[in-house]
């Protein structure tokens, strides 16, 4: 019986590893990664393991598994070569870039903005735009003049801050106006969120680069973060995850009174802007720790296959009392491959009870 060309090149040849594909080894599977193009497929550990050898051929396979298991080997080697995992040792690929580097001191920051701190704010700013912040989120607490609000986007779009992300409690109909101008007037604003509006919308603007959501949940924005969920599949993502907290590296948070914290759900301060700039901050080795608190060093995360791909959350812990804890907020379990809520699990209720989310969780804000 003749092979196919595909079971005869797979059966002679040296076998090689697309060098843009990554193996995330999960304990119950594993998932394959394609840096390329940003796909994503699980498969059996078992396979993982002969993936992870990055150069094989069929009888080095067999040699090492048995002879029992060639026909089992064929068709993980026909299925690794459909998904475009294998290339032939005839074939070169040239690896994309495999190591995070970032210019900027700072990437992202969240503000809080009030009545009567413009002054830190318009400080922040200024501070961040000199260290290279990426993207700023102003979180506004209560009522805040509209002509505030514009004189802020305008120093923002002076600055080099790349992006505003803007969160807001709705406070007249008004606003459906005043977001909508805001929007055209100031280019840099990628999202703005109006909680507690009379209706759930999203209107998008400039083919979806910008957009305005209405939320008629009324957030406590600082308990109704680290939700994780797995939805982002960039490579630049798996790459800073390598050896970083992809929710806490390179981000500062500016509280209402001018404190300095890594998160603004997180207890620890470290400084005030009105005494401290924040250039100074960032030196600080038990701020800059939280950087480095990569999913590997997290418990139960370190053996999940979507570890390089969800932002992490140290804010809200499974276990309070250690800082190695799994999020609370995550209702993945890596060792049943199963999704569950997060808030129903038993294991969840030290946290739960911890961080005072029961009536948030009842409400569905949490």
């Amino acid at each position: 019986m003749l092979q196919s060309p595909l079971i005869f090149l797979i059966t002679l040849s040296m076998q090689l590893i697309n060098p843009n594909i990554k193996v995330i080894k999960g304990f119950r599977r594993s998932m394959v990664y394609n840096a390329l193009i940003n796909t994503a497929l699980f498969i059996p550990n078992d396979l993982a393991d002969i993936i992870q050898g990055n150069k094989f051929t069929l009888s080095s396979l067999v040699k090492l598994y048995g002879e029992e298991n060639k026909e089992v080997l064929i068709s993980y080697l026909k299925f690794l070569n459909e998904k475009n995992i294998l290339i032939n040792g005839n074939k070169y690929l040239i690896p994309i870039k495999n190591e995070w580097k970032s210019p900027n001191a700072i990437s992202s920051a969240i503000v809080e903005v009030g009545r009567n701190n413009i002054d830190i704010v318009i400080k922040a700013i200024t501070q961040l735009s000199e260290l290279g912040c990426k993207a700023l989120e102003f979180r506004i607490y209560g009522k805040l003049h509209f002509l505030t609000l514009i004189k802020l986007c305008k120093k923002v779009n002076a600055s080099n801050i790349g992006s505003i992300n803007l969160f807001a409690l709705f406070n007249s109909k008004a606003d459906f106006h005043k977001y909508e101008k805001l929007v055209h007037q100031f280019l840099k604003i990628s999202i703005i969120v109006c909680y507690n509006a009379p209706i759930d919308k999203t209107d998008f603007f400039f083919n979806g680069a910008s957009s305005i959501q209405y939320s008629t949940k009324n957030n406590d924005l600082t308990k109704s973060c680290g939700v994780i969920r797995v939805n982002d599949f960039r490579y630049e993502r798996f790459l800073e995850s390598q050896a970083h907290n992809t929710c806490l590296n390179r981000k500062v948070t500016v509280t209402l009174n001018g404190d300095i914290k890594n998160c603004p759900s997180m207890r620890d301060t470290y400084g005030n802007i009105n005494s401290k700039d924040l250039k100074i901050i960032i030196l600080n080795q038990e701020f800059v720790q939280k950087w480095f608190l990569s999913k590997d060093k997290i418990k139960k995360c370190r053996d999940c296959e979507f570890r390089y791909f969800c932002y992490d959350c140290r804010a809200y812990l499974e276990d309070p009392t250690d800082d190695y804890s799994k999020p609370l907020k995550c209702g993945y379990n890596p060792y049943t491959n199963e999704w569950e809520d997060w808030s129903k699990n038993d294991l969840s209720k030290i946290g739960i009870d911890y961080y005072g989310l029961k009536e948030f969780i009842t409400n569905g804000t949490a």
